[in-house]
């Protein structure tokens, strides 16, 4: 997916990556009424293809992305103490 992206232009990537995410973004209170904001985000965006069972971020590493689920579904874990909790 990466390597397709990079081989588009600029402006045909834009609308490449509207049509992929634009309901990841519009489900979201914090950009349902404001388009220029997803534009802005939708611009930036670099898109990964997860397989089931990937690990996207562990907890306690320090975090330098945000994620959307544009298509899908992921569970959430988390230590507290010494039991796991889902």
């Amino acid at each position: 997916m990466n390597q397709f992206c990079d081989m588009l232009p600029p402006s045909l990537k834009s609308l490449v990556m509207q049509h992929i995410f634009i309901n990841a973004f519009k489900r979201n209170e914090i950009f349902q009424a404001d388009h220029d904001l997803i534009d802005t985000f939708i611009k930036d965006i670099i898109p990964y293809l997860m397989k089931p069972d990937d690990i996207i971020v562990e907890q306690g590493e320090e975090g330098h992305h945000f994620y959307f689920i544009a298509d899908g579904q992921c569970s959430v874990s988390y230590k507290d103490q010494k039991k796991i909790t889902q």
